[in-house]
Order: structure tokens, then C-alpha cells, then sequence
């Protein structure tokens, strides 16, 4: 008999954030990935005023030449601070904002990528005994508080005048909203992927209208609507991560910009960085051939793998990507 959403999925998670309180009461699990990362200290008022009293040019003659008395009397010309500060215990007590944030996102995301093992493997091993779906939801959740706090500050100029950072990221997010919905409304969701869209449309408006019918009422949408509703959040996703994207490419850009002479020093720390930086360019598009039906899976299913093994092939080739993602991050920051 399978397990309800509070029994079983319910007990896992509560589980998994109790350990990782108690271990969070040791360590400060969130900061080990940035520990040590320098960060710049912006400016404080003496500054310029130190700047503004010693870049003060003397009398000129009519040449345009500074006087001989002022130029021997001035003195040298201050340069403008650069202060940096490592990331510790002690930086955190001065960025009580921006740690919250990030400390809370750190530990749902550590709890619910070992909550996703583990149902998976559960729901791969007894599929009767977990029906439920409570961390993929709680995914979502999670997922929509990082897309929001990646469009920070993204129309910081005014909602009529983009930047050309801001102006890409609106071509991939329209360029992605159309060619979700075209895919779908041409090939529908089975021939894409493991997931019947149109299904899940025709439950969704079932359990409606089983409320709105005591009421006397009745929904009638067309497919076409939940293909709208996943196209959009196609694209708001495509527009949150277009950033990252830029700032990936620019660290790629800067890394291979100098790699004739690094590789010629015979460097072999630059070689394996440089090929992990390959690996994790070409993760993402092996993942989509990975996931969509049509490209890989109808050559190996079932001719030569189960779909089971399938299955559990292509979580660990995830899984593995992600580990990959994660040698770079700090080099990346």
C-alpha cells in the first residue's frame, strides 16, 4: 500500500533537516564553499576626500604649465584604495543580509538533493511504496526563490530602458517560450519526454471542476493553456540563468585567453582545469539529449538497456554533472 504525503516522504524530510541542523550547530556548512574567497571592500568618505586634497593641480601661467613653486610644493598624487577581505566568521557579521539569504538556500538545497536520491532510488526500487510527490514541489519552492533573487537588480535602469545584459536575457527567454510551446502544440509531451503533459492537464481541470461543480460550475480549458503556463516558466527560467550564463563565459573567455602560453609551461593543474571547463560547457546539451525521447533513448531502449537501468544511467550522469559544476565554483566566484 502506498505511503501518504504524511507518512513516509514527511518523515524523510523532517529527518534530513534535523541532521542537518545538528550539524549546522557545529559548522557553518554554507560557508566552507566560499571560505577564503576575497571579496573588495568598496570606499569610505576619507577617501575621496584624501583623493580630492591631493589631486589638486597648482597655478598655471598662461602656457597652460603648472608654476614651478606649486609643482615642487604639491604633493604626490594619492592612489585610489583597493581593500580586500577574506570570507570568514568575521566578514559574515557585517553582511547579515546577504549571508541569511544564502545560508537558507545552501541548506534547502543540500536537504532536498539528498531527499531527491533517495526518493528516486526508493520510487526506482518499490515504486508502490512512494506516490507522492512533496520534494518536487518543495523544488519548485526552492527553485522560484533563486529565480527571483537572480533578477535582482536586472532592470535597475527602468522597465523601458534595458541594458544589453538585460536585452539578452529577454531574446533567449522569448526564444525559449516560443520553442517550448511550438514542441509542444506540434510533437505534444510523450514524444518529447517520460511525462504526459496532457494527462496531467485533463486531472488538474478534473479535480477543479469536482470543487466547482458544488457550486454549479464548470472549467473548460484546452491543452493549450498548461502548454502556455509550461512555456512561460520556460522562459522566466531561461531569463534567470541567462546571467550566469555571461558571467561563465566570460570566466571561459578569460581562462583560454593566454592558453597557448600556460600550456606550453607544461602545467598540468591548468590542463585539468581547462578540460573540466570543457566537460561542464557540454554538460547541459548531453543532459537534454539524455532526457529527450526522441534523440537518445528510442536507440537504447529497450534493445539494449532496460528502462530502469536507463533511468538510473542518466540520474547518475546528472548527478555527476552537477559534482563536475561544483570543482569550478569557487574559481568561477
Amino acid at each position: 500500500m502506498a505511503w501518504n504525503i504524511l507518512s513516509l516522504e514527511l518523515v524523510l524530510f523532517v529527518g534530513a533537516l534535523y541532521l542537518y541542523m545538528q550539524l549546522r550547530k557545529s559548522s557553518i556548512l554554507s560557508l566552507r564553499p566560499i571560505r577564503g574567497l576575497k571579496v573588495y571592500v568598496p570606499p569610505i568618505d576619507e577617501d575621496f576626500e584624501v583623493l580630492e586634497k591631493s589631486n589638486k593641480g597648482g597655478r598655471e601661467n598662461k602656457k597652460g604649465e603648472v608654476n614651478k613653486y606649486d609643482k615642487k610644493k604639491l604633493p604626490a598624487k594619492a592612489k585610489f584604495p583597493l581593500r580586500t577581505l577574506d570570507i570568514s566568521e568575521t566578514f559574515l557579521k557585517s553582511n547579515q543580509e546577504f549571508f541569511v539569504e544564502y545560508d537558507f538556500f545552501f541548506m534547502l538545497f543540500s536537504v532536498l538533493l539528498g531527499l531527491f536520491a533517495v526518493t528516486q532510488t526508493i520510487k526506482l526500487i518499490v515504486p508502490s511504496l512512494l506516490e507522492t510527490n512533496i520534494i518536487f514541489y518543495m523544488m519548485l519552492f526552492l527553485l522560484s526563490m533563486v529565480m527571483v533573487n537572480l533578477t535582482k537588480n536586472t532592470f535597475s535602469l527602468g522597465y523601458f530602458k534595458y541594458s544589453d545584459e538585460t536585452k539578452i536575457e529577454l531574446l533567449f527567454a522569448i526564444k525559449a517560450m516560443v520553442a517550448s510551446f511550438v514542441a509542444f502544440k506540434t510533437l505534444g509531451s510523450t514524444a518529447l519526454f517520460d511525462f504526459n503533459l496532457e494527462k496531467a492537464h485533463a486531472d488538474t481541470l478534473e479535480r477543479f471542476n469536482q470543487v466547482l461543480l458544488l457550486q454549479g460550475g464548470k472549467l473548460n480549458l484546452p491543452v493549450e493553456f498548461t502548454y502556455i503556463v509550461i512555456a512561460l516558466f520556460a522562459g522566466a527560467l531561461t531569463f534567470s540563468t541567462v546571467r550566469l550564463h555571461i558571467r561563465f563565459s566570460y570566466y571561459f573567455f578569460v581562462l583560454t585567453k593566454n592558453s597557448k602560453a600556460l600550456l606550453a609551461e607544461q602545467n598540468p593543474q591548468y590542463k585539468a582545469h581547462i578540460r573540466t571547463m570543457y566537460a561542464n560547457m557540454f554538460a547541459p546539451v548531453i543532459v537534454i539529449c539524455l532526457y529527450l525521447t526522441p534523440l537518445v533513448e528510442t536507440l537504447v531502449v529497450p534493445d539494449f538497456l532496460s528502462v530502469e537501468t536507463w533511468k538510473v544511467m542518466r540520474l547518475a550522469f546528472v548527478a555527476g554533472a552537477v559534482c563536475l559544476r561544483m570543482l569550478t565554483f569557487r574559481e568561477e566566484i
